[in-house]
């Protein structure tokens, strides 16, 4: 018998990675054990939660960067001034 499988919502677990939050942070809010969703993720996704965790954290920060260069380039001036010196050199 034992416990009835955990139904993990994906697509709340990627947003929450994205968000740059760790496996056992996003266990907590979805009231599962750690292990269960590291579990789950090699199920379904066939790769490792330290893999999957680093892809979306990346996709995230990507993310954060394509909405500061649209914030910019609609006049934002700090903004302007800001990714200047990150990425032009200013």
């Amino acid at each position: 018998m034992g416990r009835p499988k955990a139904n993990i919502d994906w697509s709340k677990v990627d947003k929450y990675l994205q968000a740059q939050c760790d496996g056992v942070s996003i266990a907590g809010l979805l009231g599962i054990c750690p292990d269960t969703l590291y579990r789950s993720c090699q199920e379904i996704h066939k790769i490792g939660f330290a893999e999957y965790s680093a892809k979306k954290k990346a996709e995230g920060v990507e993310l954060l960067k394509a909405k500061q260069y649209q914030v910019a380039m609609e006049g934002d001036k700090t903004m302007l001034v800001w990714l200047g010196k990150q990425y032009a050199g200013q």
